[in-house]
């Protein structure tokens, strides 16, 4: 008589005992029973789940199916989509907040996946490692450009008011050099100062100019931070599309 196969537990991972009567298998350790139909509508309850993000029924559900074949790749995937919160793979680079505790749950799921895989089924766990790996840098990238931009943008408000009170310096010190020293015109030229409530002195001038170049210089070396981040972002960009077309081929003959 052949040997019966020894099938675990989902929750505790205890040895389920066969009840021929009730037509069920039960865990005397927790407490949970499984029916003999564990297969093909569970998986359809499990993707059912899946697609209402109840993500907890749907783990539970997956990892039933593992319970009877562990090296299930429809099951290890939802398992994998489950710990982040996903209803795809592809979600993992349109989905925000995939660092720290989801980046560590969809890890140890993949790991968990390559732990009873062949060599040849190993790739597709570890493909979505590396794609989780890149969108993380990428979410870094986006966080440490957004303070610069606001920075940028800034400093770019100021240089326009910078320039422009620079122009009008410059106009009132030629029209002082050419106008005409009469009474009325120093009058004027006095008036006009004490609205703009400031002087077009050499001096004024030169600060103004030198104030200019400082938030010149300062905009481009921000500009500069950014597109270095920009050009990093491509590069990570052009690698999880290579990572998702994989993925997708993989998928594919599931």
């Amino acid at each position: 008589m052949a040997e019966e196969k020894i099938i675990k537990c989902g929750k505790c991972g205890a040895d389920l005992i066969r009840d021929t009567e009730r037509q069920l298998y039960r865990c005397d350790f927790c407490g949970v029973a499984y029916g003999f139909s564990l297969g093909g509508d569970l998986m359809e309850k499990a993707k059912h789940s899946l697609s209402l993000r109840e993500y907890a029924d749907a783990d539970l559900l997956y990892s039933h199916i593992l319970t009877w074949d562990q090296t299930n790749l429809e099951a290890l995937r939802g398992r994998v989509l489950c710990a982040g919160r996903i209803n795809s793979i592809s979600d993992i680079r349109n989905t925000g907040g995939m660092s720290g505790a989801r980046r560590d749950a969809i890890t140890k799921r993949c790991n968990e996946a390559m732990l009873v895989l062949s060599d040849e089924k190993k790739e597709y766990f570890g493909l979505i490692k590396k794609a989780v790996d890149v969108q993380c840098q990428i979410e870094l990238i986006d966080r440490r450009t957004k303070p610069l931009t606001k920075k940028r943008d800034k400093i770019q408000d100021e240089v326009v008011s910078v320039d422009s009170r620079l122009v009008e310096q410059e106009y009132r010190q030629r029209r002082e050099s050419y106008r005409n020293f009469s009474i009325t015109g120093y009058l004027i030229d006095r008036a006009f100062d004490s609205i703009l409530g400031e002087s077009t002195t050499p001096e004024s001038v030169r600060s103004t100019q030198d104030t200019s170049e400082i938030m010149h210089s300062s905009a481009s070396n921000v500009s500069r931070k950014i597109s270095s981040y920009q050009s990093k972002k491509l590069d990570l960009s052009t690698r999880m599309s290579a990572y998702m077309k994989r993925i997708a081929e993989i998928e594919s003959e599931f």
